[in-house]
């Protein structure tokens, strides 16, 4: 929801968007070509379980569920770093790809912006879970923990960065 906003008031504004995420195609094919069946496993049992309150066809269950969705979307940054630190536990190839490689590239799409645009700050508007290891990636010397042509190769093959921009 808060990301829906910033992009409605950048455009009733007039301000240049990018958008700076990952392609979704390459994410998804780095997550399946580094995932091992266990990982697979645990994901899905987290995803099943995790969402059984949703399927449940009982109507006194749906306020509880909306509580749930809005302490989850409004949530502290402890709560998120606690939540952080599980999944990176449980299921740390998929933590991985989600979350550290697109922290970094979410991180360059901002830098690339100010660069190209040759203009003094960037204003990044990322989801409450990217925030922490952009920080990190941020602080680091150099080029961050992985090089741009890791993050945007799958095997053999090479994917070329779009620029996706609205105005």
């Amino acid at each position: 929801m808060e990301m829906k906003t910033a992009y409605d008031l950048a455009v009733d504004r007039g301000v240049t968007v990018i958008l700076g995420d990952r392609p979704l195609e390459i994410t998804w094919q780095r997550l399946v070509k580094q995932i091992d069946f266990w990982s697979s496993l645990r994901l899905l049992l987290s995803a099943v379980l995790g969402t059984r309150d949703l399927l449940r066809d009982d109507a006194d269950e749906a306020p509880h569920i909306e509580k749930k969705v809005t302490q989850l979307s409004s949530a502290d940054p402890d709560t998120v770093e606690s939540l952080l630190k599980k999944f990176k536990k449980e299921i740390p190839s998929v933590y991985r790809v989600l979350v550290e490689e697109r922290d970094q590239y979410l991180l360059w799409s901002a830098r690339d912006s100010k660069a190209s645009r040759e203009v003094d700050s960037v204003l990044a508007i990322v989801g409450a879970a990217h925030l922490p290891g952009i920080r990190e990636c941020f602080a680091l010397p150099g080029k961050g923990k992985w090089s741009r042509e890791e993050l945007i190769t799958v095997g053999d093959k090479r994917y070329r960065r779009k620029k996706r921009i609205a105005s």
